[in-house]
């Protein structure tokens, strides 16, 4: 499955803190099953930033816009191909038979 992925700059070194915000964000948006998140170590600031990857580009452009109007700043893509968590918003996947 394709994913369509942003990233949230808050502007926070601390990881605890992004990965606070990453949940605040997926409760607020209320993303549903196939949706996930990760926070990444970014740049030689070492900032952290969640990022949120959805199932398809018309609801990524809603998160997208969602997210904007709330004031945070907001990139395409990730930062880096290498998270240090990750987390499903949705819930969680059904065990394997």
């Amino acid at each position: 499955m394709t994913q369509y992925a942003l990233t949230v700059d808050p502007g926070v070194r601390d990881l605890r803190a992004a990965d606070h915000l990453l949940q605040e964000l997926a409760a607020e948006l209320a993303l549903s099953e196939g949706a996930f998140g990760c926070t990444h170590r970014c740049g030689e600031t070492a900032r952290a930033s969640p990022s949120l990857a959805v199932p398809s580009e018309p609801l990524l452009r809603t998160v997208k816009e969602r997210l904007t109007d709330r004031g945070h700043e907001v990139q395409d893509g990730v930062p880096d191909p290498v998270a240090v968590r990750c987390s499903a918003p949705g819930p969680p996947p059904s065990p394997a038979r």
